[in-house]
């Protein structure tokens, strides 16, 4: 006997009889509709944010800091730094001199490929008060001081602050005492361009 005798004439049932599968239509409709209604909701709130939006002036904030030297801020010393648009308005912050502050010397450019503008400058306030002037006010105004110390070349104290502009490119200022005796104090401030931070 043969067991896979498939050639009975036996009636099969109903379950052993192959079905073609059931056909349903699947519609794009449902997942248009959500798209629409989104655009729609989109184009709605494009609408009301430009119907009722109202433009806001930048505003100019004052620094204050309290204590130590006060800022003069008529001192027109660093004039000569300002070239063809640079340093941007952001940087400007950096050439601020205290009360009761004089040029030794002339503004001085020290390079023609990238920004670098530096004047020395004289006052009867000590070492410390000069060095805490430029602390104080360059770091309320956005500056960072990375380094403090003695200078390479003469050893006096020197703060050096950095601050990335909307030029991007990234600044450095430098106070640099270059004398200090009874009753008076020079010291050099520069301002250099650095790398771009694009």
């Amino acid at each position: 006997m043969n067991i896979s005798d498939d050639t009975t004439n036996e009636p099969r049932s109903s379950a052993d009889v192959a079905r073609a599968p059931l056909t349903t239509t699947t519609s794009i409709r449902p997942a248009a509709s959500v798209l629409v209604i989104a655009m729609l909701m989109l184009v709605v709130f494009i609408a009301i944010n430009t119907i009722f939006d109202t433009a806001t002036a930048p505003t100019q904030s004052t620094v204050v800091v309290v204590g130590g030297l006060g800022v003069n801020e008529h001192a027109h010393l660093f004039s000569g730094c300002y070239i063809n648009g640079n340093p941007p308005s952001d940087i400007r912050s950096a050439f601020l001199v205290p009360l009761d502050t004089r040029a030794l010397a002339p503004v001085n450019h020290h390079s023609q490929s990238s920004y670098d503008c530096s004047r020395t400058l004289s006052s009867t306030h000590r070492q410390g008060e000069v060095l805490g002037f430029y602390r104080d006010q360059l770091l309320a105004r956005g500056w960072s001081l990375f380094s403090r110390g003695p200078a390479p070349r003469t050893g006096q104290e020197q703060y050096l602050f950095s601050k990335a502009g909307t030029d991007t490119f990234f600044w450095v200022v430098g106070v640099s005492i270059t004398a200090h005796r009874s009753g008076s104090t020079n010291w050099t401030v520069y301002l250099q361009q650095k790398d771009s931070l694009a």
